[in-house]
């Protein structure tokens, strides 16, 4: 562009937009990797809770700390790997650092970033972000990040539910950067009692998403509440992952284990022919996957969704609680329990 053209134009760049963005300089980065090799107690899929694994429990620690952090599973059975990254003074590591774990590498950015350094220090700028966004009341399908509308929202003002993805890349040498997907999807709406009550009265299978990794599944209509003693225990070990599975209370009262229990806080939905207790805010549905309320349902009778043809409910008597997704997340098994 010429200079006339440009005064002509009378553009600059405080008129122009970017999805692309600086996050951190590399330069000064240090980490720190620890192991923990299983005893074999605990096969791939089942676990023990989180709170019980040495690596998990670190994890679950360092995100209490706001260390930037984020755990793998090893090529070795029943191993996993923790990462600690910082830049400057390193951060006070003793209270928090189980004392089963071993230090494997010691990082200096000096000493040069591997590739798959990098991309698990992604994971873990992912894992940050993830953690604010859901704050805000947003929650994960997959790649992208959802704000779902509230119970009496109608879809009007779509500018404010946009969806969000995130793609990290280093620019040059030493500079993070990540590009920002954004895109319209259809309204999406948390579990509510109405969709409880239309589940139990359908007879076709009612459809939900499950977040953060976007499985469809089937809504029963059985639900649990805090009251209940499992229930609870559930709830506690996605609160060490999902602080916000919980919504957050105004009066610190309020702020106690003890919550309002008029709603529940877990539902049991179907996914791949298992039945699972999974927390409700994490319970998704499409808008055109809500039934639509015929008079014959209104008269007790029952009610079709408006989705794809299916089978019937599932009828599957078996019944598995879920604990927290892990980090990195594991398309197969990401559904099941953590390993040890």
């Amino acid at each position: 562009m010429t200079a006339a053209n440009w005064v002509a134009n009378g553009a600059s760049l405080e008129d122009c937009h970017s999805n692309l963005f600086s996050l951190a300089e590399l330069t000064g980065i240090k980490w720190r990797r620890y192991s923990f090799q299983g005893l074999g107690g605990c096969g791939p899929i089942i676990s023990a809770p989180a709170q019980d694994d040495p690596i998990l429990q670190t994890f679950i620690r360092c995100l209490q700390a706001n260390l930037l952090c984020v755990w793998r599973r090893d090529v070795r059975p029943e191993a996993k790997e923790l990462w600690i990254y910082w830049w400057g003074e390193e951060p006070n590591l003793v209270d928090i650092i189980h004392h089963e774990l071993r230090v494997v590498e010691d990082g200096l950015w000096e000493n040069g970033l591997t590739y798959e350094c990098r991309t698990l220090l992604f994971k873990a700028i992912h894992n940050l972000l993830e953690r604010c966004l859901m704050d805000k009341n947003f929650v994960r399908i997959g790649k992208w990040f959802v704000k779902p509308y509230e119970k009496n929202e109608k879809p009007v003002n779509k500018s404010e539910h946009l969806s969000c993805s995130f793609t990290f890349f280093l620019h040059g040498e030493s500079n993070v950067c990540t590009s920002v997907e954004i895109a319209q999807h259809q309204p999406v709406y948390l579990v509510n009692e109405e969709h409880i009550n239309m589940a139990l009265l359908s007879a076709t299978p009612f459809q939900v998403i499950i977040s953060p990794f976007g499985l469809n599944g089937t809504l029963t209509g059985q639900t649990y509440k805090m009251s209940d003693p499992a229930t609870r225990k559930l709830i506690e070990e996605w609160q060490y992952f999902y602080p916000m599975v919980l919504k957050k209370k105004e009066t610190k009262e309020e702020e106690e284990m003890d919550c309002d229990d008029d709603f529940p806080v877990a539902v049991e939905v179907i996914v791949g022919g298992v039945r699972m207790v999974y927390p409700s805010a994490f319970v998704l549905i499409p808008q055109g996957d809500i039934p639509v309320i015929s008079n014959a349902a209104n008269a007790g009778g029952h009610t079709n969704p408006t989705q794809g043809p299916g089978s019937v409910k599932d009828t599957l008597s078996c019944g598995l609680p879920l604990t927290p997704p892990t980090s990195p997340e594991q398309t197969i098994i990401g559904i099941f329990p953590t390993s040890c």
